[in-house]
């Protein structure tokens, strides 16, 4: 990326696939409660907030709209994990705990939120929020930093009137709390999951070295009898 000034304003150029996009830096961050109170906002008003009048008829014209601005985010909240996978890429299990703090959490879902909401008045049809929460680690392995975050975008497209939805990816290693957690809270799942006993076991063990293969299978026994309708197995 690239800073260009034109008229006095200056805008950082930068190119995907040959197209060149045009964004001007003084205004990135929106105010969502500014947005909020203009449902019936069109593409000049919203550009409009970027930058001056004479500015618009440039950036119209390269402003990729469902391109730069994300509304669909997969977020890697922590390399904490339970197992010790022996074809896992990051090594998660092997004592690496890094994870998000609730700081960052909020500013990333905020920047989503953000962007699903510009979209939808530009657009002028809904746009849905997609968080994808996935490995790293295992995303639920905090629970406290797990739950913060799946509040946190749910009480954000409540209050600015976004449809969000929530897909997991996870290694389905869970008590029954987090389990009806996430049956009432996530949209969708997707469990890691070997499903012969002595693979599972070998290749998908504790960290303890003790096999998973009755616990996930469980987990599974479990959503099936709460009729919950939209999971897969990997």
């Amino acid at each position: 990326m690239t800073n260009k000034n034109r008229g006095g304003i200056n805008l950082a150029h930068f190119r995907i696939n040959n197209s060149l996009y045009y964004l001007p830096l003084e205004q990135l961050l929106i105010n969502l409660d500014f947005y909020d109170r203009k449902d019936d906002i069109d593409i000049d008003i919203l550009l409009n907030q970027f930058t001056q009048k004479k500015e618009i008829n440039i950036i119209r014209n390269y402003y990729k709209l469902d391109e730069i601005l994300p509304s669909n985010i997969g977020l890697l909240l922590t390399n904490r994990c339970q197992m010790n996978c022996s074809y896992c890429y990051n090594e998660s299990g092997s004592g690496d705990n890094t994870t998000l703090n609730r700081e960052q959490i909020e500013v990333i879902i905020q920047y989503l939120i953000r962007n699903a909401k510009m979209k939808s008045m530009a657009l002028k049809k809904p746009v849905t929020a997609m968080l994808r929460l996935a490995g790293g680690g295992e995303p639920t392995s905090d629970y406290n930093i797990f739950k913060y975050c799946v509040d946190t975008f749910k009480n954000l497209c409540k209050k600015y009137n976004i449809k969000g939805k929530i897909q997991l990816i996870t290694n389905g290693l869970f008590n029954e709390k987090i389990l009806n957690y996430i049956i009432k809270n996530i949209d969708s799942i997707i469990i890691s999951f070997d499903v012969l006993p002595h693979i599972q076991n070998k290749q998908r063990p504790l960290s303890s070295g003790k096999g998973t293969y009755e616990i996930i299978n469980n987990t599974i026994k479990y959503l099936d009898s709460c009729k919950y309708p939209n999971y897969g197995i990997r």
